[in-house]
């Protein structure tokens, strides 16, 4: 679990060198008119495959195959987020 000041910090854009937009949808909502917290992690989930295909597009061939692993994911929630909307996920 981050603590309060990583917490913080980690609200800076400029600690994230790669940003994608993603459409909020109607179907990503839950009863209360928020985003269900399940899809905030296929926000990120579309987020890493574009962090990655970036990545892949600067390697040789040979080098396409490179991959990782997600070992843990942690999330810290500041605010709802409502639909219609645009958000970016760094």
């Amino acid at each position: 679990m981050l603590a309060e000041m990583d917490l913080k910090k980690i609200k800076n854009p400029a600690l994230f060198h790669f940003w994608t937009d993603v459409l909020v949808r109607f179907a990503d909502l839950d009863p209360n008119n928020h985003v269900n917290n399940v899809v905030i992690l296929s926000y990120i989930e579309t987020a890493r495959i574009g962090f990655r295909n970036v990545i892949l597009d600067g390697l040789d061939d040979e080098s396409t195959a490179t991959s990782w692993i997600v070992a843990s994911q942690s999330i810290a929630y500041f605010r709802p987020i409502s639909y219609p909307s645009v958000i970016k996920v760094g």
